[in-house]
């Protein structure tokens, strides 16, 4: 039957097939597929012509036949001719372009039957000619097909069921049954045209017949309407827009060109035009069909604007001979973040390939595009948005200057959404590459905030369109429900669900938009007036103020809509992007989401200039600006970008280039219109937006002085940063940029950076307050940085001056533990281009104290800044002294070998001041021998401004023999002992940078010397540490080393040889935080009570003193 499913067949077994029944004898059998079984036979005639292979069948409805006469009478005033053609199509597997084509043939089935269905209000002769003549007769139509294009059609057309079975029907392509219109005709071919011995294949064509007009080929009146569909699915297909048969269920067994959504639309699209009821003036298909023997020939075309219909907006077929040979089909959606107008285009092509064997085969290749339908899209003019939307969408308009993509690579999911998308293609367009895909880069124009056109190239989201319209009718009102918007491109839930999606699903480098480098402005720059020499008035944005900066990159996002800011006042509510007034969004047919930025990659080009290198940061527009814009009341301070969440935008810089004292790792919090760049955290943004004050925890925090000491330490807060008329202080670090001789051959930028702080009380602006670490009462710091970059011809050149007077640096200044306390009279280093590193250190004194407190009277002896050594270079100061003392004994005492030394570094890195002391070293250590005992020991410490970095303390017991023979001598020395370390382990142990270990170790060394010219030694060691990281928890680690050298020297021939075993195994994990509960638990340590803190006795005095 008809509906049933069809076998898959092969294209060659379809052609077989066709001329098998074109050899059909004459026969009277039962009436097959298109009209209804009566209990008694019903007589047929089979017409037969050998030459052009003409075979019809014809079955007389409500008329019989007269074999004595020859004629066919109607029953009644009127009977039906049923002409059936058999099938005149064949649906193919369609392969994606640029796969492998694969073995072929490939699966294929064919339609069902075609019938031309005629009136007959008299008898016809059974002669072909009589027949055959079709032009004058009144054909039996579907109550859908026969209304011309452009007619209306009446709204009580029932989508719900099939068309009459005895009407004229044409199964092109598979599956969907197509009618002409009223004033259609058929051509005739009564005899075989035949020249030269070939003969043309029998067929008819459509054609047009006015009342009182010649039967024509007029194109105007050459049209179809799709009126129904064979697919046992195709009632609710085409009464449910919403459905989706995907490919590999019934109905849709492999990739085909139409599907079966593509097919109900053509004829809800044939007899809709409202989405509230059916009728209308629906379009019509354009169509050029011939009907033969051998298949079918059509050339249709149809295009629709319905969008409360289908998303289907142009559908066109090209098959000869039953096969396809071109098919496209367009449906409308959106392309994101931007929400251009945009099409998604399917086209079968026929291609010739070789086949996995290689014999080349005709194949149906599917093709997938994208093409813009309206490429520029007014972000600033509509209506739908407000005024934070058009700030945050950065541009007022974009072109989208790709008209339409390549061929795309197949989507592996491209209905990815369940919800309202269920169904719904929603991808990203990629192309093939030759490793594999990549998404296909649009090309767009931007128009940013100061006017100017950006060109960027941005991969973009394709997102279906569904039937835009309300599923209810408007109230009295004029205005439905959002709930009754079925396009999820327009509702709430809908945009959310892809909101969602588009968030966490598609990776960012899908979702970026690559400007290389181009100069974006982010918000409108602040301009000055200046007058030119011919007293014209100029308008130049002024360096300080300008929002336009170098961009890398944007990712941007999509919403309707910011959360609120909880604990900022008059934000704690969501801020809407988009109207929520739906009719609007329908109205301008703006989708219900927005693009946003959700991170620019921007160049700061000023503090990039300084720094000598490419300063990069990661920012969004913050909601204060979006809301308020720059209004003095509400953005004192002029801040438009503030951090992304999520990224680092350090600003690490060479401390000899920031004048040789800061170490400038400064993070950029956001960007000012007046100030430039905002340094700390979001804190530090807020407070810009609330007064103009910075706080200086975050903003200085990594702004380190002497590598050590944070700068946010040494000044109040909040910082006084910028003063009442929004302007940097004196006592800011401040940015600036300037042209010089403008327009001259010598035109030039210069950018600074300049800081200059004093002791609080010592000037009216003295900012700067002493610390325990560091006393900065007297102080002075001053830093000045100029970078130089012609504009015209040169080379660029920078300078710098730090200067830091009158400080005292404490190394671990707590009480009972100071070491050193170093006071410096002045640091002052100056650097530049082309010239050397210039460093003046005056350092007044070192003294020490607390547990150094003996070395004062060393000191007395060996003064300081007599023996000071100090060595300046490009990586900074180093001043350091080294003493051997001389042996001394006291009775049964005696101690020798000490060595004393102390170094001081203060580098112009990031690296930190050091001090470090020592008395002897590991491989020179001091000797002590008490009543004939022998030991040793040494002491090495490092110390920095942030406290102690290395301490090593060791001490041994030794025991040695020597003898000497005359010809030979030798030795043994053995020794024992135990070190207390803190910092990194040495030797180095994986996984653990600092610790504190605890080692014993035992050594022996044994020498031999004959007469000088031959001799032996061997050096044996063997160490065992338990090591305990700082970083805890961890694991504590037992290491354990064992060496032995052996060395041999014989006249001028020396040779050694070592051998090492080293092992790591870990020991228990250690948790601070849970010791304490597991010996609780453990019942090592009992859970204090009220009881155990008093006795009953104190207890009552306790209570007797308040009686």
């Amino acid at each position: 039957m008809a509906g049933d499913l069809v076998p898959d067949v092969t294209r060659r077994t379809f052609l077989g097939g066709l001329a098998v029944v074109a050899a059909v004898v004459a026969t009277t059998s039962p009436a097959q597929a298109l009209i209804p079984r009566p209990a008694a036979q019903t007589p047929v005639i089979i017409l037969r012509r050998r030459e052009d292979l003409l075979r019809l069948v014809i079955t007389p409805i409500n008329a019989t036949v007269d074999k004595a006469t020859g004629r066919v009478t109607p029953s009644g005033d009127t009977g039906i001719l049923l002409v059936s053609f058999g099938p005149q199509s064949v649906v193919e597997r369609a392969v994606a372009n640029g796969a492998p084509a694969g073995a072929a043939p490939k699966e294929a089935r064919l339609a069902g039957r075609s019938q031309l269905s005629f009136y007959i209000e008299s008898p016809v002769s059974l002669t072909l000619a009589s027949l055959l003549s079709w032009a004058d007769r009144d054909q039996v139509l579907s109550e859908v097909g026969r209304y011309l294009d452009g007619e209306a059609l009446p709204s009580d057309v029932s989508p719900g069921k099939g068309p009459n079975p005895l009407a004229t029907q044409i199964e092109m392509p598979w599956w969907l049954v197509l009618s002409p219109n009223r004033v259609s005709s058929w051509t005739e071919q009564l005899q075989a045209k035949t020249r030269n011995g070939r003969s043309e294949v029998f067929h008819t064509r459509l054609g047009s017949a006015l009342p009182g007009s010649p039967q024509t080929e007029d194109e105007d009146y050459r049209t179809v309407r799709a009126v129904w569909l064979r697919d046992p699915q195709g009632a609710s297909l085409v009464s449910n827009p919403n459905q989706v048969i995907a490919e590999g269920q019934s109905g849709h067994p492999w990739s085909m060109i139409p599907t079966p959504r593509d097919r109900a639309d053509l004829v809800r699209l044939s007899m809709k035009t409202g989405s509230d009821e059916y009728g209308g003036r629906a379009r019509a298909i354009k169509a050029r069909l011939a009907l033969s023997p051998l298949g079918g020939q059509l050339v249709a075309e149809g295009t629709w604007d319905e969008p409360g219909v289908s998303s289907l907006s142009s559908w066109q077929q090209r098959i000869w001979q039953g096969r396809d040979t071109y098919a496209k089909v367009v449906r409308r959606g959106f392309l994101y973040p931007w929400g251009f107008k945009a099409a998604e285009i399917t086209e079968g092509v026929r291609v010739f390939r070789a086949d996995s064997s290689g014999t080349i085969r005709a194949f149906w290749e599917k093709r997938v595009s994208i093409a813009l339908t309206e490429p520029t899209i007014d972000l600033g003019g509509t209506g739908a948005a407000t005024d934070a939307a058009k700030r945050g969408a950065l541009f007022s308009e974009v072109t989208c200057l790709t008209v339409q993509t390549p061929p795309l690579a197949p989507v592996a999911n491209a209905t990815p959404i369940n919800g309202q998308w269920a169904g719904m293609k929603v991808y990203t367009p990629r192309i093939r590459t030759r490793n594999g895909t990549s998404a296909f880069p649009f090309d767009l124009v931007g128009i940013d905030s100061d006017g100017n056109e950006v060109s960027f190239s941005q991969p973009l989201l394709f997102a279906q369109q569904k039937v835009a319209g309300p599923r209810a009718v408007r109230n009295s009102e004029g205005r439905f429900s959002p709930r009754d918007v079925l396009d999820p491109n327009f509702s709430e839930a809908g945009a959310a669900e892809l909101r969602a999606y588009y968030d966490s699903s598609v990776p960012s480098t899908d979702k970026a938009a690559d400007f290389a480098g181009s100069s974006v402005s982010y918000a409108k720059n602040a301009s000055k007036s200046t007058d030119a020499d011919d007293g014209d008035l100029l308008l130049e944005g002024d360096a300080s103020a300008a929002t336009t900066m170098p961009t890398s990159q944007i990712v941007f996002g999509i919403t309707n809509s910011l959360p609120g800011l909880p604990g900022v006042e008059g934000m704690e509510d969501e801020l809407r992007i988009l109207q929520e007034d739906l009719e609007s969004l329908l109205e301008e047919f703006q989708p219900n989401n927005f693009p946003i930025i959700s991170e620019a990659r921007v160049f700061l080009e000023d503090t990039s200039r300084m720094a000598q290198q490419t300063i990069a940061a990661a920012l969004n527009y913050p909601r204060q600006y979006l809301e308020n814009a720059f209004d003095e009341a509400k953005n004192s301070a002029q801040v438009y970008m503030q951090q992304a969440e999520g990224a680092a935008n350090e600003f690490l810089m060479d401390a000899a280039k920031a004048g040789g004292l800061v170490t400038p790792n400064l993070n950029v919090a956001g960007l000012s219109r007046t100030l430039g760049n905002v340094y700390g955290d979001a804190m530090a943004v807020k407070g810009m937006f609330d007064d103009g004050r910075i706080t200086p925890g975050e903003a200085f925090k990594a702004l380190e002085l002497l590598g050590g000491v944070s700068l946010a330490d040494l000044i109040p807060n909040p910082y006084p940063g910028v003063g009442a008329d929004g302007k940097p202080t004196g006592a800011a670090l401040k940015i600036e940029s300037t042209f010089v001789d403008t327009g001259l051959d010598t035109e030039r930028l210069v950018v600074t950076m300049s800081m200059d702080m004093a002791a609080a009380g010592e000037s009216g602006d003295g900012v700067l307050e002493s610390i325990p670490l560091i006393s900065v009462d007297k102080a002075r710091l001053v830093v000045a940085l100029e970078s130089v970059v012609p504009t015209v011809s040169g080379s660029a050149s920078w300078s710098v001056r730090g200067e830091f007077t009158d400080f005292v640096v404490h190394l671990v200044p707590f009480d009972g533990l100071q070491f050193v306390d170093v006071d410096v009279a002045r640091i002052v280093f100056t650097a530049g281009s082309g010239k050397s590193t210039n460093v003046d250190v005056d350092v007044r004194e070192v003294d020490f104290g607390g547990l150094l407190s003996l070395l004062k009277t060393l000191a007395a002896y060996l003064p300081f800044g007599d023996m000071l050594v100090i060595d300046v270079d490009s990586s900074g100061i180093e001043a350091s002294f080294s003493v051997e003392l001389p042996t001394i004994a006291l009775g049964a005492f005696a101690i020798s070998g000490i060595s004393v030394g102390a170094e001081l570094g203060i580098p112009f890195s990031s690296g930190p001041v050091r001090f470090g002391f020592l008395m002897s070293k590991p491989e020179d250590p001091f000797s002590l021998t008490v009543s004939g005992l022998g030991g040793g020991g040494w002491l090495e410490q490092s110390l920095g401004l942030k406290g102690i970095e290395r301490l090593s303390i060791a001490g041994f017991l030794e025991a040695s023999i020597k003898v000497d023979f005359g010809v030979a001598s030798g030795g043994v020395t053995a020794r024992a002992g135990f070190q207390f370390a803190i910092g990194p382990p040495e030797p180095a142990v994986d996984g653990v940078d600092e610790a504190l270990s605890l080692t014993a170790f035992a050594s022996l060394n044994g020498n031999i010397d004959v007469l000088g010219i031959a001799s032996t030694s061997i050096d044996v060691y063997v160490g065992l540490s338990v090591i305990v990281p700082t970083d805890l928890p961890d694991y504590a680690k037992l290491h354990g080393i064992a060496t032995c050298t052996l060395r041999v020297s014989v006249a001028f021939f020396s040779e050694s040889v070592t051998f090492e075993v080293e092992r790591t195994m870990k020991a228990a994990y250690i948790d601070p935080g849970s010791l304490g509960r597991r010996a609780r638990s453990a019942g090592e340590i009992p859970v204090a009570t009220f009881r155990d803190a008093w006795s009953s006795e104190a207890w009552g005095q306790y209570c007797g003193a308040f009686g």
